[in-house]
């Protein structure tokens, strides 16, 4: 995380967050859920995929700014390692970016009414590509996985983002900044 820049939460900053009587958490990132450039914040949760009454787990890491999927793993474990090496891997793929805000599913903090919408987004794959092919094998997930995540983030238009596809979102955010 220090190698990141990613500073972790203290269980003193998560009561300071969070007040159990009231079961209302306040969110992190004020409701600012719509981004203004990439790699400020990106959001990570994880699911988990049955093949073959196999159980695996999917880790995504998404650009709020994009919602571009920046880094992604299968695996048929679901510990620290697994989401550690996901994280790790979205943050070399993007150049190392500095003063980056990461939330996950990891706390309580994650319970508003926004987030949860924002969540539906990864509840895409399931509806979209998961729920209409049946998968045998390890790799044939994997491989269905590869080709979604490549659907989603270059040709998948989004209502969020004027539709157009992550990275075309992402590629006129960097040809204006030039032009500037």
């Amino acid at each position: 995380m220090e190698e990141m820049g990613l500073t972790p939460f203290s269980q003193r900053e998560v009561s300071h967050y969070y007040n159990p009587s009231s079961g209302i958490s306040k969110n992190r990132l004020k409701r600012k859920f719509t981004q203004t450039e990439p790699n400020k914040v990106w959001v990570s949760d994880f699911t988990y995929i049955f093949v073959d009454r196999k159980q695996y787990y999917l880790c995504v890491v998404m650009d709020l700014f994009s919602r571009k999927i920046v880094g992604y793993k299968l695996s048929d474990k679901a510990d620290a390692a697994f989401v550690a090496e996901t994280t790790h891997e979205a943050f070399m793929s993007r150049g190392k970016p500095k003063n980056l805000m990461f939330h996950s599913d990891s706390g309580i903090q994650y319970t508003s009414k926004e987030f949860f919408r924002l969540l539906k987004s990864f509840a895409t794959f399931k509806k979209e590509e998961l729920y209409h092919k049946e998968y045998h094998t390890y790799e044939e997930l994997r491989d269905g996985i590869d080709e979604y995540i490549l659907f989603y983030n270059q040709i998948r238009p989004h209502k969020k983002l004027k539709y157009v596809a992550p990275c075309e979102y992402e590629e006129a955010y960097y040809k204006n900044l030039k032009q500037k």
